[in-house]
Order: C-alpha cells, then structure tokens, then sequence
C-alpha cells in the first residue's frame, strides 16, 4: 500500500475506493410485452435420413421438425451441459451422421495475440446430441512456412464422396481480423491439408467430373478434392453486359456461389468499397453484384459471360432443372441476361435451405418464419408463421406518449399506457421517404433523424404527420442523433462518408426549431459514426463519436454552440481502458452514450466501460471496465455488455448482461448496474430476466418509472425500487498471512443458504491462495454475520499486487450476489518503495483507557535504514507506545505495532478524531520523506451528557 493509498484511507477513518458489487431486490420488474420466441435466424440446413429438418443457427441454436416442417422443436447445441461456444458456419449429412463445422478466436502467440480455431461438431442421433472436437490442423502451410489461425468454414463432399472443409485463416491484434490464403483440407480417412494458396474460399460446387472452387479473387478445380489448380479472377477473361471487365473491379471480385447448371459452371460475385487510403481492407458496404457462367472455366481462355445485376444473388439452390436464387425472396436463372423474380415474399438472409425431396425445397427465414414449395420452386407457401410482434427500440417519453420505433422500420410505434400496449401511430416512411433513426423533442416539436442523413423530420402534432426537411449537403451518411444545445439550437450530426461517395462530411446547425438548416465543415473521418451528444453549458457541446472499429474513438467538441467543431482523443493516456495488443498507447473503447448529471458531472458509457468528467470533458477517469479482465488474458470465456444510461433522482441506472461465452447464446445473467455516487461507484443487481432475452434500450417513463426494450418484442417497466443490498469492503492482506471477510446476512426474508468460492484473477490458487468454497447459512431469525478465512500463500518471488475475488450467490428467486476482492501484497521486494499500513484502516481508542493498535512494514527492501517518526498533535487525547520505528534492510517486511491509547479529559468534548503526524527519515533516496502524513484515531468519550440541550451536539 502505497502513501498516496494509505492518507486516502486514514483522513477519513474508513476504507473507500476500490470497486464493491452488490445486489438488491427488483420490487417490481414486469415484462408488458414480448412472445416466447428464440428470435433467430439460422445459419444452415440439411434433412437427415429419418426425414428430419434441421437447421443450425449461427451460435448454435437448432430448430427440428418431424413433421415436414409445420410444427418445429427448438434446442442449443450443447456438450457437457455447457452452451456450444463457436460460430457455426455449415451443416452437411451423411447416411448414418451430421457434421458441422464452427471457427472462433482463441488465444495465439505474443506476436499474433488471437487467431482462428477451428471446430467440428457431429451427431450420430439424428441431431439429438452432438461432440465438438477441435479440428485437427490449427495452420495451414506453404512451401514450409506455417500460418496459424486455421479457420475453414464450408463443408463439401467432392466428387468421389469424400468430405472437404474449406475456408482461410484469420489472427488480429485485437482489432482488425485479417484473412490470409485459402485453405482445403480433405478426410479420406484422416484429414489432410490439399490446398493453400491465393485467397480465402468461400464455395464449391462438383461439375464435369470435378469440384470447383470460389472466394476472394479465387478460382480453383480438382478432379478428386486432392490436387488443386487455380488462378486469381484479375489473370481471367470476364466480360459483364458484353464488355470486357475492367481489371479494377476484377481486383475486388469476390465470388460467393458457384453451382454447375444445364452444362455450364454459373457464379455470383460481387465487390466491396474499399476503405481510402488502403484498397487491400473493404468495409462491408457491397458496390456491384455479378453473374458470370462458363462451359470450361479452366481452359486456356479462362473465359466467364456474364452480367451487372441490379440485386444480389449470392446464394443458389438447384431443383428440377433450374437454378434459384434463395436470398430476400426466391428469383429464377434466365441464363446470363439475369434472374426472374418468382416470391418476393419469402424472406432469406443465409443458406438456411435445401431440397427435402425430388420436387420440395424448405426455407427456414427464422425461428418465427418457414417456407416450402412442392413443384420445384415454382410456389411457394408459408407453412410457419408464428405471430408477428416487432422488436421494438422505445426511444422517447413526450407528452403523454411513450415513443418507439423498429430498425430500418416503416412504421412509429406509439404507447399511452407506459409500454403496456403498443399501436401503430404513423407510416413514417410512407411520409418522409425514409426509415426513423433517433428521436428528439424540442420546443414541443418531435423530431427523427432518417435512415440517410440528407433528410430530418419533424412533428408538430407528436408524430401523426411529418414533414420531411432536406439538409443543404446531399449525404447518404446515417444519422442516429439530433442533440439540442444552448438557447434551443438543434444539432444534427450524420455519419462520415468515404471519399468518392460523400466527400464532404459535415455537420448541420438550425436556431428556427428545424426549419432551416445551416452546414458546419468538420474533420471527421471515414467510418466515424457520432453516436450521442450533450451541451455542458458555457456555449460548450460534446459529441462522442466511434470509428470502423473501437481503435481510437474520438470526441467532437465546439465551444460556440456547435457553430464550428474540433476532435479530441482524451482517452489514450487511460490505463483503466482496454489496450490494443501489442500497442501500449492505443486504448480500446467503443463510446455509446454521454450525458450530464445533475451535479454537472458528465459521465460516458461504452460498451462495458463507465468514464467521468469534472472539467466539462476535458479529461476523463475510468470508473468502471468490466471487460478489462479480457484483455489481460483472465476470464476470456466472458462477455459483458452495457445498455442504455438514466439519472433517477440521485441514482445512476444501466442495463447490462453477461455471456458465458464469446459468440455463444443469449443464456448469460441479465443485470442492472446502479451507482448512488454520482457514476463514482456501482454495484449490480440480477434481473429475473429470461436467459435469451437481451434489453438494449433503456429510457425513463411517463411516471417515473424506467422503460427497458429489447429482442423477442420484449418491453419491460420497473420502478427499480432496491431493499438495501450487501455492501462488501475491499480486503487486502500481505503475502503469506490471511484475511477474515465479515458477511452480513444477505436483506432477504426466511431461511437463507448462499454458496461462495474464490476466483482467481491476477492471483492464481495454490501458488497465491488457498482455493476456498463452502455454504453460508442464516435460520429466519438469525440476524448475525458470519465470517470466511482466506489464506494467501508466501513465496520468495518479486510481483506487484494481485486479487482474487470471493464470489457469494444466495439460492433464491432474487439470486442475490456479491463480490469481495482480495488484494494480496507482496512481501518480497517486488513493489514499489512505500510504507505498508497492514492494520489500522480505522483506529478506535476511549477515554477509558482503550486502546488500539497500527501494524506497518515496508513494501520494498531499502539500501538504507528507514526510521518512521510519529508525532502526537493531540496529547491530551491520546498517548503513543513509541514515537518512532526504524526499519533495516534485514527486517524491512518484518511488522511493527505502535499502540494507541485513549486518555481521559474529564470533559464532555463528544468524540474526538485526533492525529498523528508521519515523517520518514532514510539515506534510501527512495524513501526521503516527501511532506506530512496524518493517521486519524478516533477517542471516544466517556463522560455523560446532563443536559443535551445545554450542550453542543455531543456528534
């Protein structure tokens, strides 16, 4: 424990700082909307030999049915009762076994932090229970070199039957995935690398006695799935709508299906917008759609004919002698001039399909949506249509209206009755020509930023009728936020465009409540996305602001009313934020939401972060990262998010869950974080939420109460009423010795059993600490604190602090839980120089003679004798057993007690806090006495109170 540590804890007699969890009883949370709907969509699909229909979503949730499809089971792949964790990729069927393939990230080298791991997953009971192996391969060579991170994402069965996987391999530093060469590797009884080169694979598809293969600038063929030959799309003759295509676009093609039809190889490819500056990294905005088709692709022309098409067809499914198009409706080839729609209505974003016989086809859009045909994809009928409830984002309380809207929705949802019941108030899109982003009230104008951000509406009439407002910039930039600044100046901040689509990225003012709209120029980047924005007063107006990915998140600051802005990057010198492998100076965080207390305090949200401001954003302290550990390598399986951000009355809301797994379900705990500190400190409260119901917008109501939305069509209203929760103290005890934690009984009614356990995080047990786990239990009437021993253990090796945490869970509805961490010290030299206060947090003596002791040693081993001198400022108060301890290099971590004994005054002077003065004298530069420090006791008086009111307050 450092100097600076110890005065912070001594001055006020008590120990503060640190980060204390808690929980407390939700009086009232009630879900007023929402259906039981697992809310997904899936990924693959296949029939299996029984005639069942399975279908694979991407986090491992399954949909089966016996049935042909009318009625459907939902389950989540798991092994050992634990949640499948892995991003699901492909599906395929044998006669007697399913196979699956999955990738994620796992922990690599120091030079390459993560990379890609690929699993396998099977079934030989008809879906009903799986194993997941890792594959057997984790890199791909090349001409002796290895590249890590194999992460294959396609199953194929080539023309001798034998099963390939195919995909890349993915590492990152933590922010950017890269994707290097593509990989197939073969099972002919055991798996075999057969190809890495050019670029990642993305199909395949058997023709001609052959299996050919597609991705990224990639065309390769083998005539048994073992030897590969191929070529890059920029060396082959592609001719769209009769020309030649320009070798700028074949440079970006990356093709997403093959499939071989009436004698002809058919492929659909389409290229991305590259990011300026790097035309090697795309974003994932789609600039053109192809369809090429080729009798020989492989011979000396390379030759492909083809068309530009106006939509994408990135997904083909073959019946009775044609070729569809499954992908947002069902279109049919016309050979090379293009596609003919057959059902716009059958709604598909993956390969979730496939053939169930020799006429039908099976599309399963999502868990709520199923279709079928039976005359080889000529019609199409709905044979699941699970009632439709919208997921709903609540975004606004005006008037006497609560306000919601869906993503890229038609429709403004309306609500009288605080969320209870829901209507449709008005065909935004229908009036204004887009979808509604963010809404904002103002001078009793409603107004709604618009799926593009050239155009702003507004409502006069709380949101009957809009009227469309077209900003003076053209701009197709989103816009998901209109903040309102300093004498109802209305700011509107869109998204930053690539140059070659919106080169001017600016933003917009307006003083006439929306009317008119004045342009500002700002240096704002391509990618960065304004997410939320505050005025903090004094003509100052803040915005946060996030880039493509989390790497340096920004702020837009003006300090003339939004009439001209600057970025700022307060968040660098952070050491609280997440860090970017690799890079000590670039911080993690992706900023979601800024907002003012009443205190004036401004406090930002992230993702799992809390920041604070006290100099109106000019600089910024971490109060909270529950993510952190994640970066440090520690609990990695974990994954938390935060939502939403209200002040009611004096307390600080969130929303907030936590994943078991990384990719995995929605099956974590659901939680509220509450601070009653102004953001300083927070501690969580457990929802009784279900497990796959996640909430992501949270504002406050039409009385008071707060309004949680989120998937499922699930709204949920709570007061948030709290009983008093546990509030746990940190602990922190030397290496070698052990710490006594009080644990009060948990504010709940009846009889009480909670489990506790320890967990490492820097500590580890055995080589730290003893692993410590056991029940605590209280009878109803039993009001008394029980106790837990944790026992560190001594070593000889050098290290700077580390904590474990001890973790309570009670067993009850409530699932009251609460965390105490334990910090352990070093006691070999491997910390700082400082003097260690390892008893005496809080001194009590009485004028009765009690007393009480401080025990100190030091941190580090001196070169020099250390002496410690005390001096009484209150001798009349209290008395010293020395006035001084001297430290050597021999016995520097040895403890030394000083008493402290209280002395009568014989006068009715209340309790007094008296203090003693601290110098250091040493040789050891190191621990030169750098000012005064003071040890608060306090004296508690004994003599009697005759007449209160004749008296000061004795308190």
């Amino acid at each position: 424990m450092s100097w600076k540590r110890w005065m912070a804890v001594t001055l006020v007699g008590i120990i503060v700082g640190g980060q204390a969890y808690a929980q407390g009883e939700v009086e009232t949370w009630t879900q007023v909307r929402g259906v039981d709907t697992p809310g997904t969509t899936y990924s693959s699909f296949i029939q299996t030999d029984s005639g069942r229909l399975l279908a694979a979503g991407r986090s491992g949730q399954l949909m089966l049915s016996d049935d042909g499809g009318t009625t459907w089971e939902y389950r989540v792949i798991r092994v050992d009762d634990e949640p499948f964790f892995g991003l699901i990729t492909d599906m395929i069927g044998s006669s007697s076994r399913i196979d699956a393939v999955a990738i994620r990230l796992v922990s690599g080298s120091d030079d390459i932090p993560l990379q890609g791991q690929t699993l396998l997953l099977s079934s030989s009971d008809n879906g009903d229970s799986w194993s997941v192996n890792p594959f057997p391969f984790d890199s791909a060579s090349f001409f002796g070199l290895d590249f890590p991170g194999l992460a294959l994402t396609g199953l194929h069965r080539d023309v001798t039957g034998n099963l390939l996987a195919y995909g890349t391999t993915h590492v990152s530093g933590g922010a950017v995935l890269w994707s290097i060469g593509g990989a197939v590797f073969r099972r002919a009884g055991n798996w075999d690398q057969a190809y890495f080169a050019l670029g990642p694979i993305n199909t395949m598809a058997n023709g001609n006695g052959r299996v050919i293969a597609g991705g990224f600038q990639t065309l390769i063929d083998s005539p048994d799935g073992a030897a590969w030959n191929g070529y890059f799309l920029r060396n082959a003759n592609l001719q769209a709508n009769g020309t030649a295509l320009d070798t700028a676009v074949r440079l970006k093609l990356d093709i997403t299906d093959l499939a071989f039809q009436g004698g002809e190889f058919v492929m659909a490819a389409q290229t991305y917008v590259p990011i300026p500056g790097n035309p090697l990294i795309f974003s994932n905005v789609i600039d053109q759609a192809f369809t090429f088709s080729s009798a020989n692709p492989f011979d000396g022309s390379r030759t492909w004919v083809g068309a530009e098409q106006s939509r994408i067809y990135p997904h083909f499914q073959q019946r009775g002698g044609s070729l569809f198009n499954l992908f947002q409706g069902v279109s049919q080839s016309n050979g090379t001039n293009g596609w003919i729609d057959v059902d716009t209505t059958v709604s598909i974003n993956t390969r979730s399909y496939g053939p169930v016989d020799s006429q039908s086809i099976v599309a399963v859009g999502s868990s709520d949506e199923v279709w079928r045909s039976d005359d080889e994809g000529a019609n199409w009928a709905k044979i699941l249509d699970r009632p439709f409830v919208p997921d709903l984002q609540v975004r606004l309380a005006a008037g006497n209206l609560l306000f919601a809207t869906r993503q890229f929705g038609d429709m403004l949802w309306a609500s009288r009755d605080n969320g209870l019941t829901w209507f449709e108030l008005s065909d935004f899109r229908a009036q204004t020509g887009r979808f509604p982003e963010g809404l904002s009230f103002s001078g009793n104008r409603l107004f709604a930023g618009t799926g593009d951000g050239d155009r702003i509406a507004y409502s006069d009439d709380l949101g009957l009728t809009w009227t469309a407002v077209d900003l003076p910039v053209t701009s197709s930039a989103d816009l998901e936020k209109i903040i309102v600044g300093e004498n109802g100046r209305l700011i509107a901040a869109p998204e930053a465009r690539p140059a070659g689509i919106d080169p001017v990225s600016p933003f917009f003012y307006s003083d006439d409540n929306g009317e008119t709209w004045t342009a500002t120029e700002v240096n704002i980047r391509f990618g960065e996305i304004p997410a939320d924005g505050v005025s903090v007063g004094n003509g100052r107006l803040i915005l946060v602001a996030n880039g493509a990915t989390s790497l340096d998140p920004v702020l837009f600051v003006s300090d003339d009313n939004g009439e001209s802005w600057r970025r700022e990057d307060p968040f660098q010198g952070l050491d609280d934020l997440n860090r970017v492998f690799n890079d000590s100076d670039q911080r993690l965080i992706e900023l979601r939401r800024i907002v003012r207390s009443n205190s004036g305090r401004l406090l930002i949200r992230g993702a799992d972060e809390i920041l604070t401001s006290d100099d109106q954003g000019d600089t910024w302290q971490v109060r909270l990262n529950l993510d952190l550990r994640n970066a440090q390598g520690l609990e990695s399986n974990l994954l938390w998010r935060l939502w939403g951000l209200e002040q009611v009355g004096d307390r600080w809301i969130l929303l907030g869950s936590r994943l078991p797994r990384r990719f995995g379900q929605l099956d974590g705990l659901k939680f509220v974080m509450i601070s009653e500190d102004d953001g300083n400190t927070w501690r969580e409260v457990i929802l009784p939420i279900d497990e796959d119901q996640e909430l992501e917008h949270l504002i406050s109501g039409l009385d008071g109460r707060l309004v949680a939305s989120g998937n499922q069509g699930g709204i949920y209203v709570t007061n948030f009423e709290l009983e008093p929760g546990l509030q746990p103290t940190d602990a922190v005890v030397r290496e070698g010795e052990s710490t006594t934690l009080e644990i009060p009984r948990p504010p709940l009614d009846g009889n009480i059993d909670a489990v506790y356990f320890s967990t490492p995080l820097e500590a580890q047990e055995v080589t730290d600490f003893i692993t410590v786990n056991g029940t605590l239990s209280w009878a109803s009437d039993d009001e008394s604190s029980q106790f837990i021993v944790v026992e560190t253990v001594d070593d000889d090796i050098q290290e700077p602090e580390e904590t474990l945490t001890l973790d309570l869970y009670v067993d009850s509805d409530l699932q009251v839980s609460t965390k105490f961490i334990v910090t352990i010290e070093d006691d070999d030299g491997g910390v700082s120089p400082g003097v260690d206060l390892i008893d005496g947090q809080s001194i009590v003596t009485t004028e009765s003679g009690g007393s009480d002791i401080f025990r100190l040693a030091l941190m580090a081993q001196p070169t020099a004798n250390v002496t410690i001198r005390f001096d009484n400022q209150n001798p009349q108060e209290i008395s010293l057993s020395t006035n001084s301890l001297t430290f050597t290099e021999a016995n520097w971590k040895d403890e030394q007690d000083v008493t402290v004994t209280g002395l009568d005054d014989n006068t009715i002077d209340g309790n007094v806090t008296a203090t003693i003065a601290v110098s250091i004298e040493s040789d050891d530069t190191n621990y030169q006495d750098t000012g005064l420090r003071l040890i608060g006791v306090i004296n508690v008086d004994n003599d009697a109170v005759l007449f209160a009111d004749s008296f000061e307050d004795s308190n």
